[in-house]
């Protein structure tokens, strides 16, 4: 990301940006990474024939544009992303994967580890995680485009393709799994009537392959509840917790509750939610800091998680001290609003098995 500055900016910022970026001296630039958190200087990726080149174009203070270039030597670069909340630079080197911070004494501590061997990451065991849903759709927008430029009638059989990938698409987001897809992937084909056209192959094997590692850091524990994420509440709204079936949910001959429920939480005496209430954390992380809150609830079944929550509609011993508060602070006159509504508090819950 690269600030241009705020809208209706006096200050000319975005004039200066455009025209450092375009004061940068010519090269074999393949990527332009991002701009510092607390600096100008911009983070740039360059094409030499030993490899490619990590460059730090500084810039000096307003009103000087002056641009001074250094580079990263002596190493191969073979991968360079930032972190998905935009804070971190990660490289990969023949030295390891290193990671550093986003700002002007980061990227100084970077450009002097002349051995890059300092804020290595440790790698054992890193895997990749993949967002199926998304996978998904990225699938189909990938085939409905490679018909459109490959069919031999350019006409498309007569059809509007504009319209059939609108059609299907809805479809596509609700596919569960890639024999799914795969199924949806047919109808659309289908639409053009063409015998040589057909879906076959993809990756259907079990992710895990029997690895007990993987099915570890992959297991996605269950607060055995229906959530919907809310942009309006900043966090996960609780729209149902089902009761037991006590035909299915039996372990050892007792019947399993929801994390959530009161029936659980109540041996720990603690106070369980009600739909309205809102999760706003998982074991000190935000939920609204990850693209689901599942992937806050890898591992961690049967393990102590603390939830941070805002109660709407259920009532815990803490929000009636926080009442009882309110009620002393309105007695001598003081605001008391802030004291009960709107405030997290913490729930300590155990996460079931999502089997």
């Amino acid at each position: 990301p690269i600030s241009f500055g705020p809208e209706k900016d006096v200050g000319l910022s975005f004039a200066r940006t455009s025209f450092r970026i375009d004061s940068i001296p010519s090269g074999d630039y393949v990527l332009l990474v991002s701009q510092l958190l607390n600096d100008p200087s911009l983070v740039v990726v360059s094409s030499t024939p030993s490899g490619f080149v990590v460059n730090i174009f500084a810039t000096s203070d307003y009103p000087s544009d002056g641009i001074e270039s250094v580079s990263v030597e002596g190493a191969s670069l073979d991968f360079i992303e930032l972190s998905t909340d935009g804070h971190y630079l990660i490289t990969l080197f023949s030295t390891g994967l290193k990671v550093s911070s986003l700002t002007a004494d980061g990227i100084t501590a970077f450009m002097q580890d002349a051995s890059l061997d300092k804020n290595i990451a440790d790698a054992e065991g890193l895997h990749l995680s993949i967002w199926p849903a998304l996978e998904y759709e990225m699938m189909y927008k990938d085939a409905w485009r490679m018909l459109r430029d490959y069919f031999y009638d350019p006409s498309m059989a007569g059809l509007e393709w504009d319209r059939i990938f609108d059609r299907y698409l809805p479809l596509v987001e609700r596919c569960s799994k890639r024999e799914e897809l795969d199924d949806v992937l047919r109808q659309m084909a289908g639409e053009l009537s063409a015998l040589h056209v057909f879906v076959y192959g993809g990756e259907y094997n079990i992710p895990n392959h029997g690895d007990p590692m993987l099915e570890a850091i992959n297991e996605i524990a269950s607060l055995g509840a229906l959530l919907r994420r809310s942009t309006e509440k900043f966090g996960y709204e609780v729209i149902k917790i089902p009761e037991t079936d006590p035909d299915f949910h039996m372990v050892d001959g007792l019947p399993m509750y929801s994390p959530l429920s009161s029936r659980t939480l109540s041996m720990s005496g603690q106070d369980g939610l009600a739909p309205g209430d809102v999760i706003v954390g998982v074991n000190g992380e935000s939920v609204m800091s990850v693209p689901d809150i599942n992937m806050l609830l890898r591992n961690v079944a049967g393990e102590s998680v603390r939830l941070e929550v805002v109660r709407f509609n259920s009532t815990s011993k803490l929000q009636e001290a926080r009442k009882l508060k309110a009620r002393l602070l309105e007695s001598k006159g003081e605001d008391a609003t802030e004291s009960v509504f709107a405030l997290p508090e913490p729930l300590i819950v155990v996460p079931l098995d999502s089997e």
